[in-house]
């Protein structure tokens, strides 16, 4: 059962990105939680199967004092001997330790890209701060903590018009009300722990895709004719790269979706493509949940087997 476990939580890892296409046709807050909980829960079930397979490998290769039908029942449980227990074993700490070191490379990114109070113009813009940085380069985005920053800089205000500018603030402003932070830092370490997945990396680009469409839905819900603002806005700063552990307003990964998303009416998804969206997840946690439970028994019996067959 752990290996099922593995194929369910991998498929969920790459569902986001298999169904990318149809994003726009679904309001964009939804799309990223659905992302969110398709590469949360699929991230833990491949980490669960992989310790469930090594554990199930470990304790029914542990013969000692077992007759040999015993032993040959336990084998059935854990194909591929005791090696392959190991290498699953070892394959987890390298998804774990990848994982984490991703989450703390971001965490380092944000600490530095915090502005200290001596740099820049600071004001009030919320409950967040906004701060306008001295520099003739195209600046743009946000930065998480207490409180929120908001950085633009002078040559990004310089080039744009007064409704672009609010446009962009507004958007800002989103991913800190929102916390969208979470989930670019759940992208980053799924990406990060399964970098030699294609469709995995999409997944994560899926979700990005999301937290960039919400924001710019929420700043056009705040201006009259927001939507056209926030597209001229978008239009005018393309080009702009935002490290994928910040949230920035003209991430050139995502320009062109952004661009087509504004350009067309807020999304009212059928019932049939709701269910399309909806259903694979559902299925997937379904067979998740009766394998875990299989796994649970399987390897209550091989500890029974393990305590009671030689007396």
């Amino acid at each position: 059962m752990p290996p099922l476990l593995i194929i369910v939580g991998f498929s969920l890892l790459i569902l986001p990105g298999i169904f990318r296409y149809f994003s726009s046709r679904i309001d964009a807050r939804r799309w990223t939680l659905l992302c969110v909980f398709s590469l949360g829960t699929g991230l833990v079930l491949v980490e669960t199967g992989l310790l469930a397979f090594a554990a199930t490998s470990l304790v029914a290769n542990d013969h000692r004092g077992c007759s040999s039908d015993c032993i040959a029942m336990m084998a059935r449980a854990a194909p591929g001997g005791i090696l392959l227990g190991w290498a699953a074993l070892l394959v987890a700490g390298a998804v774990a330790i990848l994982a984490i070191r991703t989450i703390m490379q971001i965490r380092r990114t944000r600490a530095i890209t915090r502005v200290e109070a001596f740099v820049g113009d600071h004001s009030k813009l919320g409950r967040h701060e906004l701060i306008v940085l001295s520099t003739p380069q195209p600046v743009a985005l946000c930065v998480k903590g207490d409180p929120g920053q908001v950085l633009i800089s002078e040559g990004l205000l310089s080039s744009l018009e007064d409704a672009e500018i609010t446009a962009i603030l507004q958007h800002e402003r989103a991913h800190l009300d929102y916390s969208h932070h979470r989930y670019l830092l759940l992208a980053s370490s799924v990406e990060g722990a399964f970098a030699k997945f294609a469709l995995v990396r999409r997944s994560a680009d899926a979700l990005r895709l999301g937290v960039e469409r919400w924001a710019d839905e929420i700043a056009a819900s705040n201006l009259p004719d927001g939507r056209v603002h926030v597209r001229s806005a978008l239009l005018r700063t393309a080009g702009i790269r935002i490290d994928p552990a910040l949230a920035g307003f003209s991430e050139a990964d995502t320009i062109v979706e952004r661009l087509k998303a504004l350009g067309e009416p807020l999304p009212d998804p059928s019932f049939g493509l709701r269910g399309l969206l909806y259903t694979p997840g559902i299925l997937l946690e379904l067979i998740a949940a009766i394998a875990t439970s299989a796994w649970v028994g399987q390897m209550h019996l091989l500890l029974l087997m393990v305590d009671h067959c030689h007396l």
